[in-house]
């Protein structure tokens, strides 16, 4: 019997086929040997090709079994493709990204995932969080991305 993608049988001729681990793909029919998920990707059980990690994540190691498993891009950082292997680089000057963020200069829109730097802050490139402006001084400006701008 032939094994469909997404299955194998690991001795041939055999009258059944089981599905793919998760964190294995099987691309082709009639497979013996599942193939593990490559980095940047997932496979959930039964899969026949790799998904991507999407944007905002990252997939640091082979064999991720679910998208659960890609890891959120890195405080002061963003992600903003499917299947990165690693944060693409820190978010622009004036904004603030927290864990997941899928682009350089987060807005409301992805208020989840960071923002434009709010008053009373400043937040310089990289910027995990919006930092305080020092003590005694404040600013009613938006997108401060350092502390001599006007704080």
């Amino acid at each position: 019997m032939p094994c469909a993608p997404g299955t194998y049988n690991p001795a041939s001729n055999q009258s059944a086929c089981w599905p793919c681990d998760a964190g294995y793909y099987c691309p082709d029919t009639n497979m013996t040997t599942p193939v593990i998920c490559p980095i940047g990707s997932y496979c959930p059980s039964n899969s026949s090709q790799p998904q991507k990690c999407p944007a905002g994540t990252y997939g640091i190691g082979q064999g991720l079994g679910n998208v659960s498993a890609c890891t959120p891009c890195d405080p002061g950082h963003y992600c903003d493709t499917n299947g990165l292997t690693a944060p693409v680089g820190e978010c622009d000057a004036g904004f603030y990204c927290s864990s997941g963020s899928p682009i350089r200069a987060p807005t409301a829109f992805y208020a989840a995932n960071g923002n434009i730097c709010p008053p009373g802050s400043y937040c310089p490139v990289g910027s995990p969080g919006p930092l305080p402006c020092p003590a005694g001084t404040y600013s009613a400006s938006y997108q401060l991305s350092s502390d001599a701008q006007v704080c």
